[in-house]
């Protein structure tokens, strides 16, 4: 798996576990508790890294954030069924939540990254970036297959 994919999935983690975890299980309430508005600013802030580091298309940066937002509620049902095994009767309601929220804020941050790609000129016609100096490699590299005389054949 590419490190830039791991990167964004532990953007998402982070953006969704770091408001989760520190709240006692009996107050949370979600997505009231931690607040959607936090969530929706860390996880589009997560969405936004990863628009920069993942540049195929829109599925796979979101779908990365989504994950860690994911992974996040599945570390803490986990733990605290660990600790007690009745404490998440409705985890797959937990993890759903938790997921549409990750798609939600991930498509905003993604959308913003790809916009601010665009505007400024970095995105390439497929969604990706290709720099200018490895188009000009590449450029010089075909020129010289061209020039180069062929030896093999005397």
């Amino acid at each position: 798996m590419p490190l830039r994919i791991v990167v964004a999935v532990l953007a998402g983690l982070l953006a969704c576990g770091l408001p989760l975890w520190p709240i006692p299980y009996r107050e949370v309430s979600m997505p009231g508790n931690p607040a959607a508005s936090t969530w929706l600013m860390l996880g589009a802030l997560a969405g936004l890294l990863a628009g920069y580091l993942v540049r195929e298309r829109l599925r796979a940066p979101v779908a990365a954030v989504t994950g860690g937002f994911v992974l996040a509620v599945l570390v803490r049902v986990s733990v605290e069924t660990a600790r007690d095994p009745t404490s998440h009767n409705l985890w797959p309601f937990e993890v759903v939540i938790a997921a549409g929220v990750g798609v939600l804020a991930a498509m905003i941050g993604v959308g913003i990254a790809r916009v601010l790609q665009w505007a400024t000129g970095r995105a390439s016609s497929r969604g990706g970036a290709v720099s200018s100096a490895s188009r000009s490699h590449e450029q010089s590299a075909e020129i010289s297959s061209f020039a180069a005389p062929d030896r093999g054949r005397r």
